[in-house]
């Protein structure tokens, strides 16, 4: 008489790694599925458990270091800079009056108009100074004047 526990035992443990990986979608149970596939035949044959235990650490730990950077870069290929990127780093134009203390500003770069604020709180940029975008925060431009970048 055929004894079914131990691949039913598989058959469970490959849906609920199925399932866990259905609703993480972050690769966290993709490398033990071909190792319990592989225990499930294991199990049809009658294979001891002891050997079948090893056979999946062993794929499993394989098929984790093997493939785990790769996956990796795939899924999370890291940040994907955007059109507003582009402006960090260059010069361009006040058009308003940058004043943090009346919360006001813009500046022309790249031909765009930006909210703008000065990285320096207390500066007060006039109109038609030169500027350089240090950085983006939300939606305004972060600036400072291009001759302190000079000196």
């Amino acid at each position: 008489m055929y004894d079914y526990r131990f691949l039913i035992m598989w058959a469970v443990l490959l849906i609920i790694a199925i399932v866990a990986e259905t609703i993480t979608q972050e690769l966290v149970a993709i490398w033990f599925m071909p190792a319990i596939v592989i225990n499930c035949i294991l199990a049809y044959f009658q294979v001891d458990l002891y050997i079948q235990i090893i056979v999946f650490i062993f794929l499993s730990a394989v098929l984790l270091i093997t493939t785990r950077r790769w996956t990796k870069r795939i899924i999370s290929p890291g940040k994907q800079p955007t059109n507003a990127d582009r402006v960090i780093g260059e010069k361009g134009t006040v058009v308003q009056r940058i004043s943090a203390l009346d919360a006001t500003g813009q500046v022309k770069v790249l031909g765009q108009i930006w909210s703008a604020r000065a990285e320096d709180p207390s500066s007060i940029l006039e109109e038609d100074t030169v500027v350089c975008v240090s950085g983006i925060e939300g939606v305004h431009v972060v600036v400072r004047p291009y001759a302190e970048i000079s000196s």
